[in-house]
């Protein structure tokens, strides 16, 4: 089992500290503690990979090529904003993106 844990941008506001992160030679005020959290508690033989927007690109950090074969095959893609999830399913062959 593959699983990407998304840490979402913190928006830019006097709480963001985006213009004093640099002064402090930091690229982000907050950790993604509660995603390492997640992470800790899933099974340790699943593949976690962990993504901080505010830190990284997620379009240039998981848009490397997928073939899709039956060992790199995605099954679905889901994403989770407070209490709405929504399930995007993929068929072998088929691109792995979507648009939510």
């Amino acid at each position: 089992m593959n699983i990407l844990l998304i840490y979402p941008e913190f928006p830019e506001t006097f709480w963001s500290f985006t213009h004093a992160l640099s002064f402090i030679g930091k690229k982000a005020a907050f950790p993604p503690l509660g995603l390492v959290t997640v992470a800790a508690l899933l099974p340790q033989k699943w593949n976690k990979r962990l993504v901080d927007i505010n830190v990284e690109s997620l379009i240039d950090k998981v848009n490397a090529h997928n073939p899709m074969e039956e060992k790199h095959f995605i099954e679905w893609i889901e994403i989770i904003d407070g209490d709405t999830s929504s399930i995007h399913y993929l068929k072998p062959g088929q691109s792995p993106e979507d648009f939510f």
